[in-house]
Parts: C-alpha cells; sequence; structure tokens
C-alpha cells in the first residue's frame, strides 16, 4: 500500500492584530506568521476498506481526544469526495496548548497526506492561495491554511480576513530564538479572545506595524519595535503563571520576547545561537519545555 509521509511543522506569531469581530464570533486578525524548523511527523497509508483508523503517540498524545483536527480533516473529506479509508500515525514533538498550531499543523498534514493518496485537489495550482487545497484548509482551522501552505513550501506570509486570507513573504526572519512553556500552563484561544473583547471592546490598542515589521525582515534590519501580540495581554490576565515563562526568558538575556499565539508559549529572540541554545539549556534545567532554534 502506498504511504505518504510528512513534517508538519509549527509557527510563531511574529506579529498579531486583532481588527475586530464578525457577528458569529470569529475574529479578524493581521498576523506575521512563520512556520518553524520544528513539528510533528504524520504518516498515513491507504487501506482497501473505508475504516480510517487514528493515532497518537509522544508529546501531550494522551491528552488528544477523539474529536481532533486529524478527525476532522477526515470527516470533511469524507463528506466532499465519498468514503476511503487510511490509517493514520501522528508522532507528536508541538506541546499542547503551545500557540504553535500543533492541532493545525496535523490537521494541515492528514489534509496534504490524504490528497496525496487519493489525489482530491491539485497541488500545481499557479496561485497556491486560491486553490482549492487552501480552500478547504481555511474551513477547518484559523491556522490550517498557512500551515497546510507552509507543507507545501511557503514559510512565511502575512495572514488576515479570520485566517484564510494569506500573502506569502519572500524573506523568513533568521534570528536565533528559543520558544518555552511551562508544564501544565494553557490559556484556550476562544477564552483569550473573550478576554481580548473586554479589555478592549473597541478594538482600540497599540497593535503591530506589520508593513513595516515585513519590510525590517526583507531588508535586515531589527524588527522588534514592529513586534505585538493583541493577545498576550489577555492570555497572562487569565493565566499568571504564564509570567514565569517570560520572566525566565528575560532573565536569560533575550533581547525581545513574545507571546506566539494565545500562548503558552513565548519566543525569546537572541543576536547569536550560542546564547539561544545556552538560555534553552538554562530554561530546561528550571523544567521549563524549551527549544533552541534560527527562526
Amino acid at each position: 500500500m502506498k504511504k505518504i509521509s510528512l513534517f508538519c511543522p509549527g509557527k510563531i506569531n511574529l506579529s498579531l492584530n486583532i481588527l475586530g469581530r464578525r457577528a458569529d464570533g470569529y475574529h479578524y486578525i493581521d498576523s506575521i506568521m512563520q512556520a518553524i524548523p520544528f513539528g510533528d511527523t504524520l504518516a498515513a497509508s491507504a487501506r482497501v476498506d473505508s475504516k480510517v483508523n487514528i493515532t497518537f503517540a509522544g508529546e501531550g498524545a494522551k491528552s488528544i481526544g477523539s474529536s481532533n483536527s486529524v478527525q476532522k480533516t477526515v470527516a470533511l473529506l469524507k463528506s466532499k469526495f465519498g468514503e476511503f479509508g487510511a490509517d493514520i500515525h501522528v508522532q507528536k514533538r508541538l506541546p499542547i496548548a503551545g500557540g504553535l498550531g500543533g492541532s493545525s499543523a496535523n490537521a494541515a498534514g492528514t489534509l496534504v497526506a490524504l490528497n496525496r493518496l487519493f489525489g482530491f485537489f491539485s497541488e500545481d495550482a499557479e496561485d497556491l492561495y486560491n486553490s482549492e487545497i487552501i480552500k478547504t484548509a481555511s474551513s477547518i482551522g484559523s491556522d490550517t491554511a498557512f500551515l497546510t501552505g507552509a507543507i507545501l513550501g511557503c514559510a512565511a506570509a502575512r495572514v488576515s480576513g479570520v485566517g484564510e486570507i494569506i500573502t506569502p513573504l519572500p524573506v523568513n526572519l533568521t534570528l536565533p530564538a528559543i520558544i518555552a512553556k511551562l508544564p501544565n500552563t494553557a490559556v484556550s484561544s476562544a477564552d483569550s479572545y473573550k478576554k481580548f473583547d473586554t479589555l478592549y471592546p473597541s478594538f482600540f490598542y497599540s497593535p503591530a506595524d506589520n508593513s513595516k515589521l515585513a519590510s525590517a525582515i526583507s531588508d535586515g534590519l531589527s524588527p522588534y519595535s514592529f513586534m505585538h501580540n493583541a493577545l498576550q495581554n489577555s492570555s497572562e490576565a487569565l493565566c499568571a503563571d504564564l509570567l514565569k515563562t517570560k520572566s525566565s526568558i528575560a532573565a536569560a538575556k533575550a533581547n525581545h520576547i513574545l507571546m506566539s499565539g494565545s500562548g503558552a508559549c513565548y519566543i525569546g529572540f537572541f543576536d547569536i545561537a550560542q546564547n539561544a541554545v545556552a538560555a534553552a539549556k538554562k530554561l530546561k534545567a528550571q523544567g521549563f519545555w524549551c527549544i533552541s532554534l534560527s527562526t
């Protein structure tokens, strides 16, 4: 039987603006997202029957229930194209409730893997972000379209609407960084957005300047003054323990610290890789989940 194996990268938000709220409760955003060289792996193989077996292993796998993003993606594809069978296994490395898009990465990987097994969509569209596979990804989850594009080769983009409008960026940010999370800390995205609505009922706050941020990244200039996450205050208000991660990264002498998504992960940026590696080692010794990378 044919088998597909994929790397499903996580993402970080280098900025996140919230511009308004739709009548159905979804929020309009303007964010610069970047895929990271750290993520889950997914393997899928076709079956001769119409049964789909889904298994998880690794980081946080025991906490993943039967109603998950992989199952949701399978159900959507069956509703659109009819019955098929597959065995799907996800090896988790991305932390649960980290703000790194782990659930969306798994959905994106499932969508691409099953497409390559059964040929639902073309991946050769001249305009990837107006293609049927990306439109389908948008209907699964807010980060799934971007992460589907990341699997298909686009590592950085400006994302707007409710996550479905994606403008690829030609250059990635390449500063050394760490990503850290205190175990057992979590804030749901839904709760963080609700708290944002309470804190900023007129959506008045100091947003990131995403045009200047994109230009700074492209020109190799310092991006820090243009970075902002509109959900950071909201999540920190809901879970004070998040501040332990931020303060520990600050103590490791990071140049800039930013929450990714609604947390609980923070990104700490450094001038040189040696400092990032040393900081990651220090935080791991303190009990944090932590990785070092060049973004």
